[in-house]
């Protein structure tokens, strides 16, 4: 993790933001909305949006952005439907009813993992906010949290970290110290600090959202589960080996508890726990724990979907050290197609790229592919921060000054 992340945290991505493709209403979003739908959207974006008709107007211009959340937000709110907090003061409503609207647009933009043009609107969104209602106003918070969201999951941990740092005390203030969604940035905070390799810093957050949580939805809850997860990693990552499969443990307990066996985020759970079991050369069991998330994972999505490559890396750097280098280029070969696309994380494709070379090499098998893996691999640490990516780099490095050819 700088971010070979792990795959619970990974797959909720905190408590803040869902990868489903599908909004909250059910609606399918859209890959490519339609141009001329666009086009309504900017001519009605910038006039007064009081008038609850003109944005029931804008969302339907808004089809596959995420719509029919939003017109039911307008008509009839829900209480499972997200909410913006209430405008003190009246007189900005116009200009906050606008932004409160792009606001949502760029959160529908983010689950299309349109990041560019989410982080612009964010950002637009913000220094409105900024000018009309001041630094301290918890829609300046959410704000600050949507951003910090969508750059942690760009792999922009600094910048996740600053803006969850500049949303914190806002909502403290405005929330009080042990409100839950205070919990909610702690946690993500927390996150981004065991990314950039402030362990202990790090720690103190979530163990601050922990005591919260505990304390207002209880222990058998998934946010329980999050947070164990998250100090399993702070652990895992300091090579705390012992320390961090308690907490993988009793993430994985929780899960199957309350979400069942064959829930997604049980399989992300084994995941985890089979990378600690990996990690103390315990192969049989980490192999075991990624073969039972890989069939949950598949029977949850299908084979083709990215997700499953965490649990064929596993099972294959599992397969690697038990010796069977032939076994684990089967399971490397596919998490390496799955992990092709442009939106799977550069860091979650080495992690694979490097595991594949490693076997290719082992097993005598195309060992030039072996040397253009481990290098492309490489490349996509460069730029990562924190010890876990000092570590990477120096590992890769080390590889292929054994194994290149002079």
């Amino acid at each position: 993790m700088t971010r070979s992340r792990n795959a619970a945290l990974r797959w909720f991505g905190g408590c803040n933001t869902s990868r489903t493709t599908t909004s909250p209403s059910g609606s399918r979003l859209a890959t490519n909305p339609d141009p001329e739908a666009l086009a309504r959207i900017h001519a009605h974006i910038d006039v007064c949006v009081e008038c609850q008709e003109c944005i029931v107007q804008v969302t339907r211009a808004m089809r596959g952005l995420d719509s029919d959340l939003m017109i039911r937000r307008v008509r009839s709110p829900t209480p499972n439907a997200p909410t913006e907090p209430a405008v003190d003061a009246p007189r900005h409503g116009a200009v906050v009813g606008r932004y409160v609207l792009r606001h949502r647009w760029g959160s529908a933009l983010r689950r299309q993992r349109r990041d560019d043009e989410a982080l612009t609107l964010f950002e637009s969104v913000l220094r409105v906010r900024l000018a009309k209602l001041g630094s301290q106003h918890p829609l300046v918070a959410n704000c600050y949290t949507s951003i910090g969201a969508l750059q942690y999951h760009r792999g922009r941990t600094l910048e996740a970290r600053d803006a969850y740092l500049a949303a914190l005390p806002i909502d403290e203030e405005a929330l009080g110290r042990n409100h839950p969604d205070v919990a909610r940035v702690t946690y993500n905070l927390g996150l981004a600090r065991i990314d950039l390799g402030e362990y202990q810093e790090a720690r103190a957050e979530l163990q601050r959202a922990f005591d919260i949580w505990l304390a207002t939805v209880g222990p058998e809850h998934p946010n329980i589960s999050y947070v164990h997860t998250g100090l399993g990693t702070s652990y895992l990552y300091q090579e705390a080996y012992a320390e961090a499969r308690p907490h993988y443990t009793a993430a994985l307990a929780i899960s199957e508890a309350r979400l069942g066996a064959e829930h997604p985020q049980t399989a992300a759970c084994l995941v985890n726990l089979g990378e600690v079991e990996l990690a103390m050369k315990r192969y049989p069991e980490a192999a075991a724990s990624d073969r039972r998330a890989l069939a949950i994972f598949e029977k949850a999505f299908g084979p083709k979907h990215p997700d499953l490559a965490f649990a064929l890396t596993g099972l294959g750097k599992a397969e690697l050290g038990a010796g069977r280098a032939r076994v684990a280029i089967e399971h490397l070969d596919r998490a390496s197609a799955l992990r092709s696309s442009a939106e799977v994380l550069a860091i979650d494709r080495a992690d694979t790229q490097f595991a594949l070379a490693r076997a290719l090499w082992q097993a005598n098998t195309d060992r030039p592919r072996a040397i253009v893996l481990a290098t492309a691999a490489a490349a996509a640490w460069r730029d990562e921060h924190g010890p876990r990516a000092d570590k990477q780099r120096r590992e890769i490095a080390a590889w292929l000054a054994a194994h290149a050819a002079p």
